[in-house]
């Protein structure tokens, strides 16, 4: 399954941010899950992974993003980050960001967020019948399967 992440940093004011204070946001990818991207560069975002900078990578990972520029009080800025949630997980996976800046803040409870997804498996089987036929001069020999075959795993997110 692949989704986008959108972290929404937010400027709850009262001040806006100048044109010099940096906005970081710390994304901690738990096992389970895979990032498959990060913003392009050019977006006011620069972020690195702790995988490195190739793509896919599957958690445990930590994603840093800075964005040095003015955000208004009461305004959002938001990186995008490309997860999928791998076919093997299960149980509950626990997503937690947070955000901080060069500005002080008054209100620092409001800084982090922790998000808990419950993962339920569920798998396509499809019955199959198959006839397999072989010749051999004059001999015919015919077999059949009768099986069960797993199509794909699919991961549903609740």
């Amino acid at each position: 399954i692949r989704d986008s992440l959108y972290i929404n940093p937010r400027n709850n004011g009262p001040q806006a941010l100048t044109g010099t204070d940096i906005i970081t946001v710390v994304d901690n990818i738990p096992l389970g899950m895979r990032l498959n991207s990060l913003p392009a560069p050019g977006g006011g975002w620069l972020c690195s992974s702790s995988g490195g900078a190739a793509f896919p990578q599957n958690g445990p990972v930590n994603v840093t993003c800075n964005k040095t520029g003015a955000l208004l009080a009461n305004a959002n800025a938001s990186p995008a980050i490309t997860l999928s949630v791998l076919a093997t997980s299960t149980g509950t996976l626990v997503n937690q960001a947070s955000v901080s800046s060069t500005m002080a803040d008054n209100n620092t409870a409001n800084n982090t967020v922790t998000q808990s997804t419950a993962i339920n498996q569920a798998a396509n089987l499809t019955m199959v019948k198959q006839r397999l036929q072989t010749r051999d001069g004059q001999h015919i020999a015919v077999s059949f399967f009768d099986g069960a075959i797993n199509n794909n795993i699919r991961v549903e997110i609740t």
